[in-house]
């Protein structure tokens, strides 16, 4: 590895931040459709039926928004780099710390959403009692839906190992020169 190259890894850190949000969807389904006037459907070759909604999908942008929010923070100091972003080391703690209050606001926004999960999925199928039926039978337990609602991060350095050939040492450079 070229000198230039640790230089730069002895300089930043890699972040990868973690948020898994619940879609709140389910595949839509040939025996949700009630075609009335006799039509069929084309086949699943041709076309695909797409999706369905289980609850208002507004209840879900504050997950959306703060997952985006942690995006900024880290490249407005770093860049994308490896699956996650890398940041110099002298703004780690910085990057952090705003982490750390996303995540407390995440998990505060997770709390809202699971205790009312409930609700907004009954208020979702009064909104819709033509599809209430197709609703309910997707329905997703709370306890699964706290498993898909996560915001973590991981700090990393970034290193190669020792014996490693030669074209693997320079992949790695060109990914560092492109930063």
């Amino acid at each position: 590895m070229s000198h230039e190259t640790q230089i730069i890894l002895d300089r930043v850190v890699l972040v990868k931040v973690e948020a898994n949000i619940y879609g709140a969807r389910k595949k839509l389904k040939k025996e949700d459709l009630v075609l009335a006037d006799g039509s069929k459907l084309p086949p699943e070759d041709l076309a695909s039926l797409g999706s369905k909604r289980l609850l208002d999908p507004d209840k879900l942008t504050v997950f959306n928004r703060l997952k985006k929010e942690a995006e900024r923070i880290c490249l407005r100091v770093g860049t994308r780099f490896l699956g996650g972003f890398i940041v110099p080391v002298s703004e780690a703690a910085q990057v952090t710390a705003e982490l750390d209050r996303i995540a407390g606001d995440f998990a505060q926004a997770r709390a809202e959403f699971l205790d009312g999960y409930d609700a907004a999925v009954q208020d979702w199928m009064v909104k819709h009692p033509e599809f209430a039926g197709i609703i309910e039978k997707a329905i997703d337990s709370v306890a699964l839906v706290a498993t898909r609602l996560t915001f973590d991060y991981l700090v990393v350095s970034v290193a190669l190992p020792e014996q490693l050939p030669k074209q693997e040492v320079e992949r790695l450079e060109n990914k560092i020169g492109s930063l």
